[in-house]
């Protein structure tokens, strides 16, 4: 399916609208109705290069990738420690206590 057809499936509700059930735990990052939007988005189409356009919700440029940087640190720690069988380390992140810290910060 090319871009434009998985867009128009997104904008129809058909696709993207909810997470797999292994990725649930990443709504208690993001748990505004905004970033929210931004977590199913950026899953289905693994960019924010229309997220504007077709969602509706605004960010600035600096906050999406803020909210990009943010999810793929979490899937690369989740991934780690899961890999690492760091269990408890695991179920801090997925209870949503993961301290993220922004680069540069």
């Amino acid at each position: 399916m090319c871009e434009e057809d998985l867009e128009l499936e997104f904008i129809a509700g058909k696709i993207g609208h909810e997470l797999p059930k292994e990725k649930e735990w990443l709504l208690k990052y993001f748990k505004d109705e905004r970033s929210n939007a931004f977590l199913k988005y950026f899953l289905t189409f693994n960019t924010y290069s229309r997220f504007i356009e077709r969602t509706g919700y605004y960010f600035n440029v600096s906050t999406l990738v803020d909210l990009r940087n943010k999810l793929k640190t979490l899937l690369k720690e989740h991934s780690r420690v899961k890999s690492e069988m760091d269990f408890d380390t695991l179920v801090v992140i997925e209870k949503g206590k993961y301290k993220w810290r922004r680069s540069g910060k």
